[in-house]
């Protein structure tokens, strides 16, 4: 079996980090464990704590302190003096498991020792690109010099990074080195960290240039493996759960957190509350265990359990807790109210919405595909990419859709035009259909084509496109599977979406969703930024729609009044378009009308019959 050394990073209570050192010697009989203890706790706590350990011949605390602060080299510094302490000792484990006082096994650690033994020569580790980091500061981190705390002298800090990004500094790092990026925690084989300790006494300025990093903890270790492990053995992810809340704070776990902790597929936990005695204790039981006869081959894997434990269990109210509604990354509407460009976001099925997107992408409009498409940024939908940003910004756009529909928004030509399908991020939807700046275009099908009663009228289509908005999987509609979605995304068949909408609204008859649809519904009479795209027929939706449109006064353009006719006339001309399959390729009408005599006349100051020239990506207008 694999014999690993644990480096616990502590700074807690004397008495709590020994008993978190017994609990991991007393489970394991081949572990050894060096603790670097903080070097901004008191001197008396570290001799307290040495003496506690004196009598356990496999526990040895780290005689070289460094002080920790947050975003310092303190935080590689002290797993450093930890390795450079084994090589002292001779310990030649054959993997280094660096943790927290705070971390703690969730599964018995002879499961571990036989994963690492099966999985021999894995480096357990992310080293990411910088697409890795979600928010905040990026390239910078390595180009720019880092000598303030963060913490301490916040106002300072920002005033150098603003300097330097005045006066362009780009570091670059020593030994063409290739920077990377990912969590603090790590598990790597003894032979990578001997490499690394080898690779330091030459390279002493390799340190140096670290030390004037933010965040060396996220990419010291990561660039090193980076460079001295084979890139075929590095598993890109790490053995140790833990989560960070909306605010940047760890997650802490309490006793009630227990069946779910023991569930998750990590052998180490992190934050464990001191006041979880009972969770401890069973903790101590568990990893004291021998092996069960279960498969761990997907342990560390990547899975959606904390997003879909935190929606369905937001209501715990102790502060710290893993379920608490304020730990959701929320896209924040705050981003939002700073941007004064117009928009528009056409919403519908996504054959609806791709008619009319391909329609306005031929007659010059700027079309960006679908942003919040659940898998993709649809950036490549049209051929379209913004500066610096690209179709494979999943998780950052995630981090705070909000902010990132303002940097597309940004950097896009005027009035670009976003797809938003169906069941695309439903809170992007709700972003953009509140935001007066958007013009919220509802794509409805055809009844005629796609064999729906021709008496549908608009109370139907509000109920049928709000469904659309309602997060799948949520107790609002948990009869919504990954092939229901797929479906109404794809339909494109007569029979097919006449079953399909059928089969979608039968169940809501009685549901409690229906008093939310019609106070939510997307054609919701008094909308001053919505017009409806119906494609054809003489059916009461569309003059129910008409009849909406032409009552409403609008705030979307500056604040002025569209007149009736301006409404009306693009309307009917979006909604009377025949839209066979000769027809869908060259559609000129439809959005020569929609941005003539809607937006061109009254956004830009023009007069009827103007044209917008198509502007390059600097979104200067001609």
């Amino acid at each position: 079996m694999a014999r690993v050394a644990y480096v616990m990073l502590a700074h807690e209570q004397p008495d709590q980090v020994a008993a978190h050192v017994e609990l991991l010697t007393a489970a394991d009989p081949s572990a050894v464990v060096l603790i670097h203890y903080d070097g901004n706790a008191p001197a008396a706590d570290f001799t307290v704590l040495k003496d506690r350990l004196s009598s356990d011949p496999r526990a040895f605390v780290v005689p070289d302190r460094a002080r920790c602060g947050w975003g310092e080299f303190g935080l590689v510094q002290g797993p450093l003096n930890a390795l450079r302490e084994i090589a002292r000792l001779n310990a030649e484990p054959d993997y280094v498991y660096l943790i927290s006082g705070s971390c703690l096994p969730i599964r018995p650690l002879a499961e571990l020792n036989r994963f690492l033994d099966e999985q021999a020569g894995t480096e357990f580790i992310q080293a990411e690109d910088a697409s890795w980091m979600l928010a905040g500061l990026r390239r910078e981190r390595f180009e720019f010099y880092f000598p303030l705390s963060f913490k301490k002298r916040r106002r300072l800090f920002d005033l150098f990074v603003r300097l330097q990004r005045w006066l362009k500094v780009k570091r670059k790092p020593p030994d063409m080195l290739e920077p990377r990026f990912g969590s603090q925690w790590w598990c790597l084989t003894w032979s990578t960290c001997r490499a690394i300790l080898a690779y330091l006494d030459k390279r002493p300025d390799v340190s140096s240039f670290f030390r004037l990093t933010w965040i060396p903890d996220e990419s010291f270790f990561q660039t090193l493996a980076f460079r001295f492990a084979d890139r075929s053995r590095l598993a890109g992810r790490t053995l140790t759960l833990h989560q960070f809340s909306a605010k940047g704070k760890p997650l802490v776990f309490f006793d009630e957190h227990e069946p779910w902790l023991f569930a998750q597929k990590f052998f180490f936990a992190r934050k464990i509350s001191p006041e979880a005695t009972l969770l401890k204790r069973k903790i101590a039981a568990i990893a004291a265990e021998p092996h069960r006869d279960r498969p761990i081959h997907e342990v560390g894997g990547t899975t959606p359990f904390y997003a879909a434990a935190i929606w369905l269990r937001g209501k715990r109210e102790r502060p710290g807790q893993v379920f608490r509604p304020d730990h959701r990354v929320e896209s924040y509407p705050g981003s939002m109210s700073r941007n004064v460009r117009p928009y528009v976001m056409l919403f519908g099925p996504g054959t609806a919405t791709r008619i009319a997107a391909k329609a306005i992408h031929r007659n010059g409009g700027v079309v960006l595909g679908r942003l919040f498409h659940r898998e993709r940024v649809g950036f490549d939908d049209h051929g379209e990419e913004l500066r610096g940003l690209t179709p494979g910004d999943v998780r950052i756009r995630d981090f705070d859709l909000s902010l990132y529909l303002c940097r597309a928004l940004d950097r896009a030509p005027p009035l670009p035009v976003i797809e938003q399908a169906l069941f695309d991020n439903p809170k992007a939807t709700f972003l953009a259909y509140d935001d007066p700046n958007c013009l919220f275009v509802a794509c409805l099908p055809r009844p005629d084509v796609f064999g729906l009663p021709r008496d549908w009228d608009a109370e139907t289509w509000r109920l049928f496109l709000a469904l659309g908005i309602v997060e799948p999987g949520s107790k609002m509609a948990p009869e919504f599977s990954p092939a229901w979605r797929e479906l109404i995304q794809s339909v494109g068949d007569e029979g097919l979406w006449a079953y399909t909408i059928e089969r979608l609204l039968k169940p809501y008859d009685e549901h409690e969703i229906i008093p939310w649809l019609k106070q939510k519904g997307v054609a919701a009479t008094g909308r001053s930024n919505l017009l409806i795209m119906s494609w054809g027929g003489d059916h009461g939706g569309r003059r129910a729609s008409l009849d909406e449109i032409a009552r409403v006064q609008t705030q979307w353009i500056h604040g002025e009044a569209i007149d009736r006719d301006a409404f009306e006339a693009a309307a009917v001309a979006l909604s009377e378009a025949r839209l066979s399959q000769a027809e869908i390729e060259a559609p000129a009408e439809i959005a020569e009308r929609l941005f003539s005599t809607l937006a061109r006349q009254r956004m830009f100051g023009m007069e009827p019959g103007s044209r917008l020239e198509v502007v390059p990506m600097s979104g200067r207008r001609s």
